[in-house]
């Protein structure tokens, strides 16, 4: 298969302590939340990663795991909440890296996992954890801050990886 994917996570990549502090002081909120928006700035930058590198969607984020793509309501869960945020922008889901339920297991070993029932031409990890195994250390790993999410600067990284030319990655 000749693709390119992003491996996208949620919290500290589409949201960010930037943004909840943006959201709080626009809201007048000054006790504890849940926040769980996907930030239109991020969003924003996420569409042009997209648009000019042609690269699918894969969800790695923790918000995968209330996986339905059958339910028909954006506030259903999680999962909901980001495909319908994806669709504001035109953007959609192609997949959802595997659950491996194993004691020591890490991100890094969900993507490999699919990467290897998925060749493609090239990818990208946008995340802010570092549980990535081998990929810890590579270009393919865009690690983005908690505090700042996904930034001008990273969007840049990451269209500049993906449209490097390489073969299948297996």
């Amino acid at each position: 298969m000749d693709i390119k994917v992003i491996f996208l996570d949620v919290d500290g990549v589409l949201n960010s302590q930037d943004d909840l502090m943006i959201y709080r002081e626009k809201n007048n909120i000054t006790g504890s939340i849940l926040y769980d928006a996907v930030e239109d700035r991020a969003l924003n930058l996420l569409k042009e990663i997209v648009e000019n590198t042609g690269a699918k969607i894969v969800i790695s984020s923790s918000w995968r795991t209330e996986y339905d793509d059958k339910e028909d309501n954006p506030d259903a869960n999680l999962y909901n909440k980001l495909k319908y945020r994806l669709k504001d922008y035109d953007m959609e889901i192609y997949d959802v890296t595997p659950f491996i339920r194993k004691t020591d297991t890490h991100r890094g070993d969900e993507i490999r996992a699919w990467l290897s029932k998925n060749p493609v031409q090239n990818f990208v990890i946008l995340d802010d954890d570092s549980d990535m195994r081998e990929f810890l250390h590579t270009e393919h790993f865009i690690k983005t801050t908690y505090k700042h999410g996904l930034t001008e600067e990273l969007k840049n990284k990451a269209i500049t990886v993906l449209n490097e030319r390489k073969g299948m990655i297996i």
